[in-house]
């Protein structure tokens, strides 16, 4: 390659209008453009003149302006790396608007012959064609050019907080202004990384494919947002695709500027380089995960029935875990991954209640300490010297692990081949079909949970089933929201029961053993003394034992959830909720009432946990990461018999 040949192919390359096309039509095309070099105050374009190229500008800057009744309008600027002139491609519509260099500036010419050229010679490249005809009517309006340099450093003061004012307008001169019509893609899975973007105005999608080819979203970058960031430092290929929501505007900043601005600012860009870590830090938590939904077959049938005839409390559990974790990837097939759903929350509660099944709970010491009748037996009362405590104890341990298995199979066996069939049904549908729908819900019982009826659990199947045709992620991200909070409603109203026998267990045992110890004239004033004490263990229960761990916080039940971020409770898409049913429903679960539980038997308090708990955790994409690493599944296997060692 010659030095202008390689610099006009490279700069091709990394413009957005022209990314997709293929290597051979680049260079075809990069082969066939010229150069021009301007001065300062001389016009490139000029309005209303007739056009018939596109110029992307190598070096310099040029100043875009507007004839309008009160004189000469303003519009921006085009600098390094950007264009102008890009619908002349397509037709013989004169120029919109006028450019003047402002100072020693090179453009690149690509004339409409050279490019009509370039289809000629490679006709595969002609997709690129049609995306510029399909956006022609809409780009000329959506479009905008620069903001002034003052403009631009503070957008950039949004985005790179922790660099000094003073240098941001440094940092201006290296970043590209880059603007996508809706729909397009900004970059596809798999090609090389060079760059960074921070998102001004709209939303990006993240999309990956997964091995079977079907798409799905990984998640949203809004404004005030960055994405890229993994390819700009790593420099590997690109992990998802990212697509336009709507129209959206960003900064782009490749990592040639990114070189150059570390070689001339090294004590500003070492904070920005502490800003970048931290935000590689975090996208480096999801590529598990992000692995996972790209590649994890989907859960059938046959291994639902599999998991619930398993007899051994750990294993059953284990199991249960693991197929909570495969159903929340598999509806990111639908719903996308950028919101987490019910059972990617399921997930870590039954992750959590196998600390229970396996006796991991507490040491006995704390527990035999919160139990208010357990520090009679340890004063030595006589009756209690003829009593095993490590037996009692190890009783105690066997009935909660037995409730709380029993209650992981109760709610796993409805919810899991409910949402199996759900997948199964319309993971392949590109359209909303409210008939086969309804057909669908007609399989399900009619009435309310708490008598054995779906119509709750049909609810949350109708919201998730509108989400996965919904375009707009805020209104996508409350339907997901809907749908979680009715599938935890409807699996908490049922296992309300069993829920109250597993806290009622330590009592119950001591009880149970206590009577036996006493005149057969005496044992039934003895279980009557059991009644006043239950609420009290319960809520000490509630308050000292019970957790919920989330990938990276451990939560007490009878604290209060802590915010989404700072002094933020929730996410910004769902800071307000603007669904009348979601926030009817929301409201009416956690009545402005603090978060904490106070007794978990009580399904009021449970459900003001878990929905401001869905709320402020749903944009969490932590919560795809697989529960256990391999060597943590083996250990647990490798402790599930016999019975008497949990």
């Amino acid at each position: 390659m010659t030095g202008a040949f390689d610099a006009a192919y490279r700069r091709l390359q990394g413009t957005w209008l022209l990314h997709d096309l293929p290597e051979a039509s680049l260079r075809h095309l990069a082969a066939g453009a010229t150069e021009r070099a301007l001065q300062p105050g001389e016009l490139l374009l000029e309005e209303n003149t007739p056009g018939d190229a596109l110029y992307v500008v190598l070096e310099g800057a040029l100043q875009v302006t507007r004839r309008s009744p009160s004189g000469i309008q303003v519009l921006g600027e085009v600098r390094r790396g950007e264009h102008l002139g890009e619908l002349a491609l397509l037709d013989d519509a004169p120029r919109t608007a006028s450019a003047t260099a402002t100072e020693p500036t090179r453009a690149l010419v690509i004339t409409r012959a050279s490019f009509e050229a370039c289809l000629a010679h490679a006709p595969g490249a002609a997709h690129t064609l049609g995306r510029l005809r399909e956006y022609r009517r809409a780009w000329s309006t959506v479009r905008r050019v620069r903001p002034p340099a003052e403009s631009i450093a503070g957008l950039l003061a949004r985005f790179v907080t922790d660099v000094p004012a003073e240098r941001l307008g440094d940092l201006a001169q290296h970043v590209e202004w880059v603007t996508v019509p809706s729909g397009a893609l900004l970059f596809r899975q798999g090609e090389s990384g060079d760059a960074l973007y921070f998102v001004v105005t709209g939303t990006v999608e993240v999309l990956a494919e997964r091995d079977d080819g079907q798409e799905i979203r990984l998640g949203e970058a809004s404004p005030g947002e960055a994405l890229g960031e993994m390819a700009l430092l790593s420099g590997e290929a690109r992990m998802a695709s990212a697509r336009a929501a709507c129209d959206v505007e960003l900064l782009k900043l490749s990592r040639e500027g990114f070189d150059a601005l570390v070689k001339a600012h090294p004590q500003a860009m070492t904070v920005f380089a502490r800003t970048m870590a931290t935000r590689l830090a975090k996208a480096a938590r999801g590529r598990g995960a992000i692995a996972q939904l790209r590649s994890t077959r989907v859960l059938t049938l046959e291994e639902c029935t599999a998991a619930v005839r398993l007899t051994d409390p750990v294993l059953l559990n284990l199991t249960i875990t693991q197929l909570y974790h495969r159903l929340a990837v598999d509806l990111t097939l639908m719903l996308g991954a950028q919101d987490a759903n019910w059972f990617a929350f399921g997930c870590r509660a039954s992750k959590t209640a196998g600390n229970s099944i396996r006796g991991e709970e507490l040491p006995l010491r704390e527990v035999l300490r919160l139990t208010p009748l357990w520090p009679a037996l340890l004063k030595g009362v006589e009756a209690a010297r003829g009593l095993s405590l490590t037996a009692l104890f190890e009783d105690t341990l066997r009935t909660v692990a037995d409730r709380v298995a029993e209650g992981n199979r109760f709610i796993f066996e409805e919810i899991g081949p409910a949402f199996v069939r759900f997948v199964g049904e319309f993971v392949h549908d590109t359209d909303y079909d409210p008939k086969k729908f309804d057909a669908f819900l007609g399989t399900f019982r009619p009435g309310p949970s708490e008598r054995g009826g779906q119509d709750t659990l049909k609810g949350a199947l109708s919201a998730y089933y509108e989400a996965t045709f919904e375009r707009s992620p805020r209104r996508r991200a409350e339907l997901i929201l809907l749908g979680s909070l009715k599938t935890g409603l409807h699996e908490q109203v049922r296992v309300d029961p069993i829920i109250d026998r597993a806290l009622d267990a330590p009592l119950e045992v001591f009880f149970d053993s206590a009577a036996r110890l006493l005149p057969r004239p005496l044992r039934p004033a003895a279980h009557l003394a059991r009644g006043p004490l239950q609420r009290r263990v319960r809520s000490l229960l509630t308050r000292r034992m019970m957790r919920y761990q989330l990938p990276d916080l451990a939560l007490d039940l009878g604290d209060d959830v802590p915010a989404w971020k700072g002094a933020h409770a929730w996410p910004p898409m769902l800071r307000t909720l603007e669904h009348p049913e979601l926030r009817t429903l929301f409201e009416s679960l956690t009545a402005g009432a603090p978060s904490r539980a106070r007794d978990w038997s009580v399904l009021g308090d449970r459900m003001r946990f878990i929905a401001t708990l869905f709320r402020s955790r749903q944009k969490s994409l932590q919560l795809f990461e697989p529960p256990y690493l391999d060597t943590q599944e083996a250990e647990i296997r490798s402790r599930r018999i016999p019975r008497g060692a949990l």
